[in-house]
């Protein structure tokens, strides 16, 4: 009988990794652009409709998708978009921000006073380490504004933080 109170434990530590290790393998074997690659891309294509507020990889049922959100920080309103592996829209729509989305535009008024590029944020946020971005997502808490990276690698998921004021990545905010 202890043995079958371990099992939901063993599973739920080892279900995660099985997937984060079959995710991996799919972005290496992907032909497809990386994350980082269709982030800049974003950037590019919409740097008229707003910032980057949030980017995250989304996979169901094996296919591969992007939620991006994109916002400015002298509108209340937010570009919704959901893209292809590639980059391709699949849909696209307009949302009025909300109360809880305060913190995001605090951020976004960091982001955009020292005109910061998202892609570039990232990019100090990974540094030396290797793997594909999964989230990069604005935050402010406890007074600090920061770009939350989440990055997969070969040994699994690894949340970095960049602080928004200097550009240079937050020790405290690393985990593992």
């Amino acid at each position: 009988m202890k043995y079958l109170t371990w099992l939901p434990l063993i599973l739920a530590i080892t279900l995660p990794a099985q997937a984060s290790s079959r995710l991996y393998e799919q972005l290496v074997n992907n032909d497809a652009p990386t994350p980082l690659q269709i982030l800049k891309q974003v950037e590019q294509r919409y740097q008229n409709e707003g910032r980057i507020v949030e980017f995250e990889l989304e996979v169901e049922r094996g296919v591969l998708t992007y939620e991006v959100s994109l916002g400015q920080s002298d509108e209340n309103s937010f570009l919704e978009l959901t893209l292809d592996a590639y980059g391709n829209v699949l849909e696209r729509e307009r949302e009025s921000g909300e109360v809880d989305d305060e913190s995001d535009l605090e951020a976004l008024a960091a982001l955009e006073e020292k005109n910061w590029k998202v892609s570039d944020l990232v990019e100090k946020a990974i540094g030396k380490h290797s793997g594909f971005l999964l989230e990069a997502q604005l935050e402010h808490n406890i007074g600090i504004s920061y770009l939350e990276v989440e990055l997969l690698t070969e040994k699994g998921k690894r949340k970095l933080a960049v602080d928004l004021a200097t550009g240079e990545p937050l020790p405290i905010l690393q985990w593992d």
